[in-house]
């Protein structure tokens, strides 16, 4: 076994303690430190009590200037943060896991009525990829110990629309996305492209979003069809609220925390 999964960078996925005091996080992605990204992460830090950085973290290769930039995002907050590797991320991985004081990449954590589930979409090695009978099995463990919701955090997409002639925004993994229509996955949550893009839920129960707007320059796509939200040249983050209620809410804010969207979501079980 590749040395990497001991520490659940692919394999094994991690399970986290729960939190029970939680009812609202933020999650973005594709952060970098601009004067946009100062005002996106202060508007989270002020606006939940946990905050899910999907990938994409400084975008620098140099330790010292990463953990200045941590310092300056993240110095004076006091609530929890928890990463999703990204592809700009893969040379400071262990850097950026003791900055935010975790040992792996790969790891589902429950909070109150919600299972979250954060993948790691870059691989090392030909061969190193979390499986789909992983995933299933993990968010079926979720089910059975009473989770209503389920929640999926992965940096590249597996759906959505991409930049003008690039190859390299999606994971190829159509195995995930069975295993999100196996157990009707409510909420896929990603990052990589530079944007906010919300899909209509599917016949499956899944609605697939990407919040790539912490900071980074914005991604021109080549299509917006088939999208139920697109916003571009917005910064902004993404709330998911009313953890632990029978039905949770996200909602999407601009960088001076206007809300640009909102949709409920419902329990596929």
């Amino acid at each position: 076994m590749p040395a990497g999964r001991t520490g659940g960078d692919f394999s094994p996925i991690i399970q986290l303690p729960p939190i029970s005091n939680v009812s609202r996080v933020a999650i973005v992605g594709d952060i970098d430190i601009t004067s946009d990204t100062k005002k996106v992460i202060n508007k989270m830090k002020q606006s939940a009590q946990l905050l899910f950085l999907n990938g994409d973290f400084s975008y620098s290769e140099d330790e010292q200037d990463t953990r200045k930039w941590f310092s300056k995002l993240f110095g004076d907050y006091s609530g929890r943060l928890l990463g999703s590797v990204g592809n700009h991320d893969l040379g400071l991985s262990d850097v950026y896991k003791e900055l935010f004081n975790q040992n792996q990449w790969t790891y589902s954590i429950d909070i109150k009525n919600t299972h979250f589930l954060v993948l790691n979409t870059q691989r090392w090695k030909t061969g190193e990829v979390t499986t789909k009978n992983e995933i299933i099995s993990d968010l079926e463990q979720a089910v059975q110990t009473g989770m209503r919701f389920l929640v999926v955090l992965q940096h590249v997409p597996l759906k959505g629309h991409v930049k003008v002639k690039s190859n390299y925004f999606y994971v190829k993994k159509s195995s995930w996305e069975e295993a999100y229509k196996i157990k009707k996955v409510e909420l896929i949550v990603s990052g990589h492209v530079h944007n906010y893009q919300r899909f209509p839920k599917n016949i499956d129960g899944n609605i697939y979003l990407t919040a790539g707007t912490g900071g980074a320059q914005p991604t021109v796509l080549q299509s917006t069809s088939g999208l139920e939200k697109y916003f571009k040249n917005k910064y902004g983050y993404l709330i998911i609220e009313n953890i632990g209620e029978d039905i949770i809410n996200a909602k999407f804010y601009d960088k001076n925390g206007n809300q640009l969207d909102s949709f409920s979501i419902e329990t596929n079980r």
